[in-house]
This record gives C-alpha cells, sequence and structure tokens, in this order.
C-alpha cells in the first residue's frame, strides 16, 4: 500500500511562534485509512458500529501512535468498520514535541483561522462529525497513575496515566451514550490482564461541562457536544513504549467487543509480542520509487541518495506499510523518522528524474540469465554481471555504489569482494545500490528555463518545454516604475518562478543556481487557500531574458542575493541553463545476504 509521508519543510516564517528551542517547519497533514468489515441492517441501532481511533495528537506520545500503526498492520476488521488517523500531529512527532504550535488538544472550542494548524482541526471536525462514525477512542500517554485520591506524587488525581476517560456519565438518545458503563467495561478487561497491580486503571470522570473549563476545548468534549460517544485512552508514560501500546490495544479490544465490532489479530497480545510487530525487521521503505529499504539496521548515514531536483520537499513519497514515517531535514541532510525515532540520515544527491516505461535490464545473476526492473531487490550469492555496452549504445549509465576499481570491461561484474562495505546501506554491509541514469544531449541548446508540468520524456532524455501558453498563466501586473530595480542573482540550487506571490501558484519557470536578473519591487505572500503560504516570507517580482524570452514572474526572495551582476539587456539576458547531465533512471538494489 502506498503511503504519502508528507517532508517537513523548514521555514524562515511563519503565524505562530513556537518554542525557539525547536525547528520552524509548516504542519504536515494527517492521513486516514479505513479499515472496514460486514456493515449489517440498515437500522442505525443495528448496523455493525464504525469506530474512529485517533493517535498522535501530542507529537511526544508515542504509545498512542505506536499502537495505531500497530493496529493497522495487524489487525483485520470482520464486522463494523474502524477509521484510524495514525498520527495526527505528524510535525510534531517528527520532532519529538508535544505542540509545535501550542497543544492541539485544546484548539477543538475556538480557534483563530490564522493559525497554522486550522486545516488540520477543521478537517478532523468533519471526519467526526459524518454520520458513519458512531463512536471515537483517542490515545494519550499521561503522567504516573491517576488515583481518585492523593498517595504520592506518583499515585494522583493530578496523573493522568492509567485511565479510561469520560466527559460525562451519560448522552442521552445517543449510540454508545452510556460512556460510564461503557468506560468501567473497558477497564474491567484491562485490569485482567494488567502487569502489575500499580498499572490498574480507573475511570476517570472529567465533568467537563460544569468542571473542566480546559477540557471543554479537547476534541474529546468537541465530539460530545456534537452527539458522538467519545473516549480517551491513557497509558503512563512511567511505562516503556512496548507497555503503553500493549495497554492501549488491551483498551481498543475491549471496547471494539462491547460495540460489536469484529476483529482478527495477527500475534499474541502481550508485551513481548507488541515488541515484536513495533520492532518488525521486515518493515520496509521505498523512496520514490526506488527499491525498498529495510527501515530497520541501515547505516547512520547514507550518501548520495538520489532525490528529484526541485521537488518540493513535503511531496517527497515514502512507500512502506508503517505509517508513522517522516523525513525530517537538517541543513543540507534528512533524518528518516519511524515515530520518534531517528533511522538514518540521509545526505541526498539532487538530479532530475524520469519516470521511463518498458526499460528491462538483461544481466546474469549467479550465471542465470535475469530481466530485472528498477524499483527490485535481487538477491545475490556470488555475482551479477550487466551488459554495459546495452546501456553504453543508448546514452545510460551504470554506477555501481561503492564499486572497487576493476579492470575496464564491456561487463559490469557486481561481487560481494569488489564493494566497499561502507558504501553498503546496511550495517551488515549486504546491501548495495546499482544506479541508472541516462545523459541529456540537449544540455547546451535548451531554449528556455524548465518546469514540470506536463514535463516530456522521450526514452533517452529530457525534452523541455513551457507546460503551458502564456495566455493560461495569471497574467503579471505591471510595474510602473522600475527605476529602483535591483540586479540578483539565484543562490538556490533552483528558484521556482510563480506566478503569483505565493507557493500554491503554477510555476511560470525554473531559474537554476547563478541565474542573473531583475527585482523589480517586493511584497508579502498572498494568504489565500487551506494551507496556503504558511511559510509566509517575502517575494520578490523579477524580470529576465532568457534566449531572446521575457520570463517575470516571483521567487521567494530568501533564493536571491543582491549585488552588482552585469546584465546585458534591460531585461537582463542570462547564461544558457546549466541542466544536470544525468537524469536518474532508477535504482536496483543488490542483496548479498545468506
Amino acid at each position: 500500500m502506498r503511503l504519502f509521508v508528507f517532508l517537513i519543510l523548514l521555514c524562515a516564517t511563519a503565524f505562530a511562534s513556537p518554542p525557539s528551542s525547536t525547528q520552524l517547519i509548516k504542519p504536515i497533514d494527517f492521513s486516514l485509512i479505513k479499515m472496514q468489515g460486514q456493515r449489517g441492517g440498515e437500522d442505525d441501532f443495528a448496523k455493525a458500529p464504525t469506530l474512529l481511533l485517533i493517535g498522535g495528537i501530542q507529537g511526544d506520545e508515542p504509545g498512542g501512535f505506536n499502537a495505531t500503526n500497530v493496529f493497522l498492520n495487524h489487525y483485520k476488521i470482520t464486522k463494523g468498520g474502524v477509521w484510524v488517523i495514525p498520527v495526527i500531529n505528524p510535525h510534531s512527532m517528527l520532532l519529538n514535541h508535544r505542540g509545535l504550535y501550542d497543544d492541539m488538544n485544546r484548539k477543538f472550542a475556538t480557534l483563530s483561522p490564522k493559525d497554522p494548524e486550522a486545516p488540520l482541526i477543521n478537517r478532523v471536525k468533519s471526519i467526526i462529525d459524518d454520520s458513519s462514525v458512531d463512536v471515537i477512542l483517542h490515545l494519550h500517554d499521561g503522567s504516573g497513575f491517576f488515583r481518585h485520591t492523593h498517595q504520592s506524587e506518583l499515585l494522583s488525581p493530578k496523573r493522568w496515566g492509567n485511565c479510561t476517560i469520560i466527559d460525562q456519565d451519560k448522552l442521552e438518545g445517543v449510540r454508545f451514550g452510556e460512556l460510564n458503563e461503557i468506560a468501567t467495561h473497558i477497564t474491567k478487561r484491562v485490569n485482567a490482564k494488567i502487569l502489575k497491580p500499580l498499572h490498574e486503571y480507573r475511570v476517570r470522570n472529567t465533568k467537563t461541562q460544569k468542571e473542566d473549563k480546559e477540557m471543554q476545548k479537547a476534541l474529546t468534549f468537541y465530539a460530545i457536544k456534537g452527539g458522538k460517544a467519545a473516549f480517551a485512552n491513557e497509558a503512563s508514560k512511567t511505562l516503556n513504549v512496548k507497555e503503553r501500546v500493549y495497554y492501549h490495544l488491551l483498551a481498543i479490544e475491549a471496547l471494539l467487543e462491547r460495540v460489536g465490532i469484529g476483529f482478527e489479530r495477527d500475534f499474541e497480545l502481550s508485551v513481548e509480542g507488541v515488541g515484536k510487530v513495533i520492532y518488525d525487521r521486515n518493515l520496509r521503505v521505498g523512496i520514490e520509487g526506488m527499491p525498498p529499504f529495510p527501515l530497520f539496521d541501515l547505516r547512520d548515514e547514507i550518501r548520495g541518495l538520489p532525490l528529484p531536483v526541485g521537488k518540493r520537499f513535503e511531496t517527497i513519497v515514502l512507500d512502506s506499510r508503517a505509517k508513522i514515517l517522516g523525513l525530517l531535514p537538517k541543513g543540507n541532510s534528512f533524518t528518516l523518522k519511524y515515530g520518534n525515532n531517528a533511522m538514518t540520515k540521509i545526505v541526498p544527491k539532487y538530479v532530475e528524474f524520469a519516470k521511463p516505461k518498458g526499460i528491462q535490464i538483461t544481466a546474469n545473476v549467479d550465471n542465470k540469465k535475469q530481466n530485472l526492473s528498477f524499483g527490485e531487490v535481487i538477491k545475490v550469492r556470488e555475482s551479477l554481471e550487466i551488459d554495459s555496452t546495452q546501456w553504453s549504445e543508448k546514452g545510460y549509465q551504470v554506477k555501481v555504489v561503492g564499486q572497487k576499481a576493476t579492470p575496464k570491461s564491456s561487463t559490469i561484474i557486481i561481487k560481494k569482494e569488489n564493494l566497499n562495505p561502507l558504501a553498503s546501506i546496511d550495517k551488515a554491509g549486504n546491501l548495495y545500490r546499482v544506479e541508472f541514469y541516462a545523459q541529456s544531449n540537449n544540455a547546451n541548446n535548451a531554449t528556455a528555463d524548465f518546469t514540470y508540468p506536463d514535463m516530456l520524456w522521450d526514452t533517452l532524455w529530457q525534452k523541455i518545454r513551457y507546460a503551458s501558453l502564456e495566455s493560461d498563466m495569471p497574467k503579471i501586473p505591471e510595474t510602473k516604475n522600475i527605476a529602483n530595480k535591483k540586479s540578483a542573482q539565484v543562490i538556490a540550487s533552483s528558484a521556482f518562478v510563480r506566478s503569483e506571490p505565493s507557493e500554491l501558484s503554477p510555476s511560470r519557470a525554473k531559474a537554476p543556481r547563478g541565474r542573473k536578473l531583475y527585482v523589480l519591487s517586493t511584497q508579502k505572500a498572498l494568504q489565500s487557500g487551506q494551507m496556503a503560504s504558511q511559510i509566509g516570507g517575502i517575494w520578490a517580482k523579477v524580470e529576465y531574458d532568457f534566449g531572446g524570452r521575457k520570463i517575470s514572474g516571483y521567487i521567494l526572495e530568501s533564493l536571491l542575493e543582491y549585488g552588482d551582476f552585469a546584465l546585458d539587456s534591460s531585461l537582463g539576458s542570462t547564461p544558457k541553463q546549466n541542466i544536470p547531465k544525468e537524469i536518474f533512471l532508477g535504482m536496483i538494489l543488490v542483496d548479498f545476504s545468506r
């Protein structure tokens, strides 16, 4: 199953003021995954219900979002349905922070539309309000162990750990409105399998409407006010992650049984069993169509991994069964995160990506001829041989990452003893990348800066054109006074020239590093759309000439450097674009493990 995991984008400015000790990052939307069995009859009180299960509203509570991830991977719904939001606050999870933009669980009463997380809150409200949802369970990790009377600092009414929370005793006229009775059932079922007497669960009624103004801002009370039965389950932060997930899963199963949702589980529900499925060595992750890498036991750093040049960071695709993955940028590298856990550091190489179809790699795998495809993991005992002439004649290049110097030959021979073990992606030194590239034949005669939408490819190289006719683009308003125009150049690896001062605006062109241009004026970003321009920042209105054509639009000013740069005309002529000489076609992964 393909999982689109949004990569966090470092920001220069934002709408809120997160703690200064953390990176300032753009909020990331959450995923909703629907698990469905048989629904049953038409009568609302007879049909099998649907549960909305939510984890990770606080990014430093791994018990909840690891529990949802385990549930998605190892449970099957046979009757009714379960809708799962594995982590509702992924940007805070990836930084192991409670809430980068304050506590997300206090935003369900009133909220400014300018709050960076407002689109996420509005979306989850609409899911709660969906007529298909009958009951909500919200997973949390809380401090200590809740007790009705004070016994110690650890055991106290001030603590939230190991309890099932309701906002009131009953919700009249609502399916599963007997909140206290259901919560009592959950705690009894959990307590039958507690690991220690200290871990005993209790029902905590916050009596939110009458006594707790703070909880009136929370997700479960929003559901209650909307006529939906809602519960929260807390696991103690005193416990390790495996134990927290164990208790969360016990509570989930107890609620499913009570409301009549059928399910199957494929592992033993014990702390040991939970540990095996959380840290499942069979978990894999594929990045942008590359072969799936093991999630565990990767090297601390993977260098030179191809990533698409110019692609928005938050749209990089991760393909995995794990639903709590993400990439966290830092400087010129990224950290692959699994929940709060850092799995490896990736130092990328930015190149153009093609998506060729029908290319087969003819190879001898342990002296047996095979046709291989990009994205495959190839098990090899002794050697893999590729005839390089079939590639060089077409303008392709084969790169074996870590291959030691070998005599020149028309055949590329890949043997483990000829590879640098430090170039493997895994700590055991068994997994090696073989990358395929096309050489661009038009690097010196391009007639326009290039853009991504509707880009055309042939079998060997990239063809470059404008994505849309000028008439299809929003019109650039004329700048009347250009006497104060300034010369500048692009200092980022590339910069999109937008039709409007907004990241959501269509791209007119993409200017490479070193592009010289004129800045005619500057202005703040447009604030339109739910997630528009949350990076904010100042946009520069620019003009330059490329190949006799006037290019105009908007570029983030932070991507430019002002200076006394010589331009040849009133608009500014620029050198021909430095189009990357190689285009990434795909990769295979050679596996020497026995």
